[in-house]
């Protein structure tokens, strides 16, 4: 059951980032000082910007599901990221953004570590980690959260 999930939720990612024309077999992925099991919360936020082929969304999603952490935890682990750090980030011209905060336990007292992810365009995206790091994604952000929240995309 649990291969089903992480298939179903890894699977789109995956295949948005087959065809971004970059070799990212090598390239380091985000992951987490925490287990899924030790959040207490986890919240989304997704917007998508009009443009002459889609129209706005705004969403929101507040779960305190452990199961839904995982599968959180494992789509942001399939996105590689380019090592080198950019020096910034346009958070006003996007085309999509995505954050995911997660709320865990660590020796009792609750931590939170949020993720945002900006795409520009077709391949064209940045993920700021919860360091502040700022680093360039080749792949398909609305992808990773319409798999993650089981819709599909309007357009």
């Amino acid at each position: 059951m649990n291969k089903k999930i992480l298939t179903f939720a890894v699977l789109p990612v995956m295949l948005s980032l087959s065809s971004c024309g970059y070799n990212t077999k090598d390239w380091p992925r985000p992951s987490f000082s925490f287990s899924y099991e030790d959040v207490v919360e986890t919240s989304l936020y997704y917007h998508q910007k009009a443009n002459s082929y889609v129209e706005e969304m705004e969403d929101s999603i507040v779960s305190e599901d452990k199961s839904f952490a995982k599968r959180a935890m494992q789509t942001i682990s399939a996105y590689p990221y380019r090592e080198k750090k950019e020096r910034a980030i346009d958070t006003k011209n996007y085309s999509i953004l995505f954050s995911i905060q997660f709320t865990y336990l660590k020796d009792n007292v609750e931590e939170i570590e949020n993720i945002k992810f900006y795409e520009y365009g077709i391949s064209n995206g940045k993920i700021v980690l919860n360091n502040g790091e700022i680093h360039f994604i080749p792949g398909d952000v609305g992808g990773g959260y319409f798999s993650l929240v089981g819709k599909e995309a309007k357009q």
